[in-house]
Order: C-alpha cells, then structure tokens, then sequence
C-alpha cells in the first residue's frame, strides 16, 4: 500500500511515483501472473471500495468520483504495463464486479503470497 500511495501522493510521472512503479512491477515479476489476472485484480481496486462506500458510507460515490477512480486505475495500468487495462465507466452499478476469480496456480496454506508453478 506504501507504493501506491507514492503514486497518489507524488504523481505517476514524477521520480517518485516511476520508481513506485518499477518496484511494484518488480515485485509482481517474483510470479507468473496472467495479464487478465492483473487486469482483475487492478479492476478490484475500483469497483470493491465503491460498493463498500455505497453500503457503508454516508453517501454514495458521485459520478466524476466513479470516473476519476476508473481513469486513475486505468492510467496505473497503464504504467505498470498491463494490456487492456480495465476502463468502462457505463457501468455504474457496482454489480459490474469482475466475477473471475485470478486463477493463481497455487498459494501459501498460511494465506501468503501466491506460489507460481505450484499444484
């Protein structure tokens, strides 16, 4: 969470946020991650705190809040490299929840991170 909020705090085109980047891809290279395993989980990042905030929150998200967190998403998707990064904002309703599971190949029985190769 620290080097994404080097990215919000410093801006993405800024030394700061490149080097947020290059250290998020670094560490996302450790695994054999699918490009629609990316682009899932990075669309998790919009949609699961809006349907939290619009269950929990004391208002709903604004239309240009639902947008400017798609396009900033989008934008770091683009910065990490990620094809086709996730970007319709048609939908507004958040049952738009990406209902893919990442098909990771095998995981930490203590809930770590995700074991490339692994059955």
């Amino acid at each position: 969470m620290l080097l994404l909020d080097a990215v919000v705090e410093h801006g993405s085109g800024t030394p700061e946020g490149r080097t947020a980047i290059r250290r998020i891809n670094q560490m996302h290279r450790n695994y054999d991650i699918s490009d629609d395993d990316m682009r899932y989980v990075l669309s998790l990042f919009v949609v699961m705190p809006r349907r939290w905030i619009d269950t929990y929150g004391r208002r709903r998200l604004s239309r240009h809040e639902i947008v400017a967190a798609t396009e900033y998403y989008r934008m770091l998707g683009r910065r990490m490299g990620i094809p086709s990064s996730p970007g319709s904002t048609r939908s507004s309703k958040p049952s738009s929840t990406p209902t893919r599971r990442p098909t990771w190949r095998g995981t930490s029985r203590l809930g770590g991170s995700p074991t490339p190769g692994s059955t």
